[in-house]
């Protein structure tokens, strides 16, 4: 009956280090800057709050709405939505471009 108790245990224990081993995996998958919206994920993480990086969800601006950022015009603007209360506004923007010779994006904020 003991040996029974300690398996049971010790499955759980390897069940549990499975699920957080898998949770570090998927959160750090968000970071990695393989689309545009995980470089503005990583850039907030750099420059500004890493677990807000975690809870955004960045927009890509319109053409239109994006040339007043255009000092590249190569490069595709973000804006990250932030919600207080029930308002929501717009926060930050975030000029995102590929470096040539990578797969990998980059972003970078930009001032208004």
């Amino acid at each position: 009956m003991m040996k029974q108790t300690q398996q049971k245990s010790g499955n759980m224990r390897r069940r549990a280090v499975i699920l957080l081993g898998i949770l570090i995996v998927a959160v750090a998958c968000l970071f990695i800057p393989y689309t545009p919206s995980n470089a503005v994920r990583l850039s907030i993480a750099q420059h500004d709050q890493p677990l807000k990086s975690l809870l955004i969800y960045p927009v890509k601006l319109k053409d239109t709405e994006g040339r007043k950022y255009a000092a590249h015009s190569d490069w595709d603007y973000y804006h990250v939505q932030s919600t207080v209360g029930t308002a929501k506004f717009s926060t930050r923007v975030f000029g995102v471009h590929k470096t040539s010779g990578s797969v990998f994006y980059t972003g970078t904020p930009v001032n208004d």
